[in-house]
């Protein structure tokens, strides 16, 4: 079973497109901040990609910054670069939420 539960934040905006076909997709990267075994803060980053009307709630309703959960499966994306075989993470998205209202992440923004 391929199930992945992220909860994060938007690491910049979403990158939203219509393709040729007519349907939507959406490109976004979402930033999970911890803390690692001495104490200090990391991030882990997700290259996420979506699809259609998770897409379309992404590209058209969420910013850099917001707080997410992202519900998906993640798959190997393989790729040839100059003779070189390339090898990315990337979760395919199923399902996302805002976890945020729009007033508590524009009193957020205020705040910079």
């Amino acid at each position: 079973m391929n199930k992945i539960t992220l909860i994060g934040r938007l690491a910049k905006e979403p990158e939203y497109k219509t393709l040729q076909s007519g349907s939507t997709f959406c490109k976004f990267i979402v930033a999970d901040n911890h803390k690692d075994k001495d104490g200090n803060e990391v991030a882990d980053y997700f290259s996420c990609k979506s699809f259609g009307k998770s897409a379309d709630f992404v590209g058209k309703y969420l910013t850099k910054g917001q707080k997410v959960a992202v519900f998906g499966r993640q798959i190997t994306e393989t790729w040839e670069k100059d003779g070189v075989k390339q090898y990315a993470q990337v979760v395919i998205v199923s399902e996302v939420e805002s976890l945020e209202s729009k007033k508590k992440q524009e009193e957020q923004e205020d705040l910079f």
